[in-house]
């Protein structure tokens, strides 16, 4: 099991963060692949995010194999056994410190020319890295920000070998780790992209979420938010009865297709979208099929009549001044999957597509010409769905991820069921209307303190 790259573990890790939310966190990257991981998760918190300057010092005949670290504010980490080990003198030691602290200035001075520190005195403080092998570059950046007199330390890492978790327990107050694997390796061995990060990449990433953490902050409190039902034109004198459900300050527009046999009243795709509704998403939920068409069963499975109504909901929104100017997201059930990803392959205004226990496979004709994310959300006990999902999300590549909901059904009636889908739901979002790139895969989610 690996990540597909590090916004992919970003995305995961986010999830498996949010009981941090209402502290209201400061997100720190270990510069540089910790901050892509650091941005999904500042993201998903609606955080501000800053850099961790930290240079590893590598082993003499193995450079990727940690003998210690530097970090900003000359906090220095060497692991004696690894220097005994080595057999690496003292004076050898100080050489390679001291070549460190240049490397390391000298690429923080290129970030902090670019981008400001953020003061994290008394603040909680979500330590971000792509992972950790030995820990002694976790160590050094820890003791750096123990100089900084911050609040809780939370340290959060896609993977790490449990003997690195422990040699870092003592430093944090809460550890939150995807993956920890006896047999660890590398970290780039549980990447299937660990291409390098550069320089403008960390401030490029950094300026991004400074210009957005704000209005994210701000999303989750004092929303007002109104509910109404619509009526939406379509072909000749038809038009379909819908619900809207508007926050205001509203990010992106969700538009619901609902499966074969239900309607704009599924309880389920309700919950989602009241659930989503305070963290800024709009909905629309609309019936696709008039009460005379719902009497004929084949009506549910006309997939291109359906997708022709789903357009003709995005002609109606884009219409209405509310709506006009937000992203739009289609969001389909079941069968209503099929119907968002047809819709998706031929229109431009959709920038992402959610599928909870969908049925992509059954417009496959369309997979090659959709070139926006799409989520895939499926229970651990819906073993047909997944069956019949993974070549359509194999097809999909890197525009295909896959979260699977532990101990769900297909209809996902357990208890927190639909709550993990509405949380894996938003943080999927969060970066999906920031890029036009989102990939990912499952991974068993653990945390401790």
């Amino acid at each position: 099991m690996s990540f597909l790259d590090r916004r992919d573990a970003g995305i995961q890790l986010g999830v498996a963060c949010q009981h941090l939310l209402g502290e209201q966190p400061t997100v720190l990257g270990l510069v540089r692949g910790g901050i892509p991981v650091a941005f999904a998760v500042a993201r998903a918190l609606g955080a501000p995010l800053d850099a961790l300057g930290v240079r590893k010092i590598g082993m003499p005949s193995q450079p990727e194999l940690a003998l210690g670290a530097v970090s900003e504010e000359d906090a220095l980490f060497i692991d004696p056994d690894m220097q005994v080990r080595a057999g690496v003198t003292n004076a050898s030691v100080q050489r390679f410190v001291t070549e460190a602290r240049l490397a390391l200035r000298e690429r923080m001075g290129v970030i902090r020319n670019a981008v400001p520190v953020l003061p994290v005195r008394g603040r909680t403080v979500v330590v971000v890295d792509d992972g950790i092998a030995t820990g002694a570059t976790m160590v050094a950046a820890l003791q750096c920000l123990r100089s900084r007199d911050v609040g809780r330390i939370v340290l959060a890492t896609p993977v790490a070998p449990p003997e690195a978790l422990d040699r870092c327990r003592g430093l944090v107050d809460e550890i939150v780790c995807l993956l920890r694997p006896e047999s660890f390796g590398a970290v780039g061995y549980w990447y299937d992209d660990f291409s390098t990060t550069t320089d403008s990449e960390v401030v490029r990433l950094l300026r991004l979420q400074r210009s957005a953490a704000p209005s994210q902050v701000a999303r989750t409190v004092g929303r007002t938010i109104v509910e109404q039902d619509v009526t939406v034109p379509i072909e000749g004198p038809l038009s379909l009865q819908g619900e809207l459900v508007l926050p205001d300050h509203a990010r992106a527009l969700i538009v619901f297709a609902h499966g074969a046999g239900s309607n704009r009243l599924s309880p389920r795709n309700k919950f989602v979208a009241d659930r989503l509704a305070p963290l800024g998403f709009a909905s629309l939920r609309l019936d696709l099929l008039s009460a005379d068409e719902m009497l004929e069963r084949e009506k549910g499975f006309a997939f291109p009549l359906l997708a022709t109504r789903v357009r003709a909901a995005l002609d109606w929104a884009m219409h209405e001044p509310a709506l006009a100017e937000l992203p739009i997201v289609l969001y389909g059930a079941s069968t209503g999957a099929a119907v968002a990803l047809l819709v998706a392959a031929s229109d431009r205004r959709v920038r992402a597509v959610i599928s909870r226990g969908g049925r992509g496979d059954l417009v496959p004709n369309v997979l090659d010409q959709i070139h926006v994310p799409c989520l895939f959300l499926i229970g651990s006990r819906d073993d047909v769905v997944r069956e019949l999902s993974d070549p359509v999300i194999r097809r999909l590549g890197p525009r295909a991820s896959l979260r699977v909901i532990p101990g769900a059904g297909h209809l996902f009636e357990e208890p927190n069921a639909l709550v993990a889908v509405c949380d894996q739901s938003a943080a999927f979002l969060d970066v999906a209307l920031a890029s036009p790139t989102v990939t990912g895969q499952t991974v068993q989610v653990s945390r401790d303190s």
